[in-house]
């Protein structure tokens, strides 16, 4: 049994792919297999993955369902211990593996995380976001940003997997399902990925995003009661995809139900008035 079993899902991506699965292949630490996922790509990515020629690595094929659907089949194939989810255009870094062996000490934990380089390509900014504290509330939450973390294939298959309702903020809602479980976690403490901001992710379907975060908001109904915060967020978040969508009388709903999940936030209360004049709050998203 290896360690760890890296799972790539890849849509498309005859171009970039085959830089993703070099980056395992050229791991300092050998205990691995790959299993990659096609979600139905109707480009090169097929022929790409064929040409690959390592023992390591497994070929799936499926009909198109969308990456959480991607995940569960890699899944559903490893035979590793640990399970890496790793989206084809992110680059693993070269001790990344070794990093998350040597973080769990007493090869007992439920999840290993890692740190994260972000690149945003078109703004060439980067950014580092920790593991232990990348929210800014310095309670050790971990990151769920996939190749940033390992999860215990025994635990992963004990939560039930990927939901596979959900086209948007999927590691999110397996976060919400994972701490009420209350796991042990390991911490790298080092970067392990350099994560590219994506242009055609899940984040750009508007529609997607809205339909997914009324479903998550409803599946975990108990988490947005305990945390009004969030909830207001998620609301936030609603409004601005319904403004740009031109939706403006959803927006300015919605952008009630945040305010009224956290009233003491005044900034939310003055978002709704100037969605009001959608001219002047489309300066402000641009």
């Amino acid at each position: 049994m290896p360690y760890f079993s890296i799972i790539i899902p890849t849509y498309n991506r005859a171009s970039i792919v085959k830089r993703a699965i070099d980056a395992v292949l050229q791991q300092s630490f050998h205990d691995f297999e790959v299993i990659v996922v096609d979600d139905g790509s109707t480009d090169d990515t097929q022929e790409i993955l064929q040409s690959i020629i390592d023992s390591r690595i497994s070929l799936v094929y499926q009909s198109n369902k969308g990456v959480c659907a991607a995940r569960n089949t890699g899944a559903s194939k490893a035979t590793g211990k640990y399970l890496l989810f790793y989206d084809s255009d992110d680059i693993l870094l070269p001790s990344a593996l070794s990093d998350f062996k040597n973080a769990n000490n007493d090869n007992n934990a439920d999840l290993l995380f890692g740190d994260v380089e972000k690149r945003n390509l078109p703004k060439k900014e980067t950014t580092i976001i920790r593991s232990l504290n990348p929210y800014g509330n310095n309670k050790g939450t971990g990151l769920y940003l996939a190749g940033s973390f390992c999860i215990l294939k025994s635990f992963f298959e004990k939560i039930g997997g990927y939901d596979e309702r959900i086209a948007f903020g999927e590691n999110t809602e397996l976060r919400f399902r994972i701490d009420l479980q209350k796991p042990q976690k390991a911490f790298t403490q080092t970067i392990v990925l350099i994560y590219e901001a994506s242009t055609d992710g899940g984040s750009t379907n508007l529609t997607n995003k809205i339909i997914s975060n009324e479903y998550i908001m409803q599946k975990h109904g108990h988490y947005f009661q305990q945390y009004p915060k969030v909830r207001q967020m998620y609301f936030q978040n609603n409004a601005i995809a319904y403004f740009k969508l031109k939706q403006y009388s959803k927006a300015i709903r919605c952008n009630i139900k945040a305010w009224l999940s956290y009233p003491k936030n005044i900034k939310t209360a003055l978002r709704t008035i100037v969605m009001c004049f959608p001219f002047l709050y489309q300066k402000r998203i641009n």
